[in-house]
């Protein structure tokens, strides 16, 4: 009960904690440390994990029927234990089946959009337009 109110403001502080940390002291310890590649990697996928994490765990605890998906401390780490490289794998593959080539796509277009609003053939079709 102490964690719905009081806890999650804790987490949000602490979080904002080390987003500052890492702004002001770009170079320090903590940088170092979020910036190695398996951290950077899950933080590429991160996403996808959201979104992904809780279908993969229901569908293992539907086809555990037993032991594996009870309420019990071993049945959790079972789970943990396949389902987290399961998702890891899963996201990996969206990201770059899905995510990737979307956003590549979407810089693509903003930039066409960009470059259409300077091409100076448009303004003096709108200044044409105007008078």
């Amino acid at each position: 009960m102490l964690f719905n109110g009081l806890g999650y403001s804790l987490v949000t502080l602490a979080s904002f904690g080390v987003v500052a940390h890492v702004l002001v002291k770009e170079d320090g310890w903590l940088a170092k440390i979020l910036s190695i590649r398996p951290l950077t990697f899950i933080g590429e996928i991160s996403y996808g994990m959201y979104l992904f994490h809780p279908m993969i765990e229901a569908t293992l605890r539907k086809l555990s029927h037993t032991g594996f998906g009870a309420a019990s401390a071993a049945g959790t780490r079972k789970l943990f234990l396949i389902a987290l490289p399961l998702t890891i794998a899963f996201c990996w593959v969206s990201f770059k089946l899905f995510e990737s080539p979307i956003v590549k796509w979407s810089k693509h277009k903003a930039e066409e959009l960009g470059r259409q609003q300077i091409d100076p053939g448009l303004e003096h079709k709108s200044n044409l337009i105007l008078q």
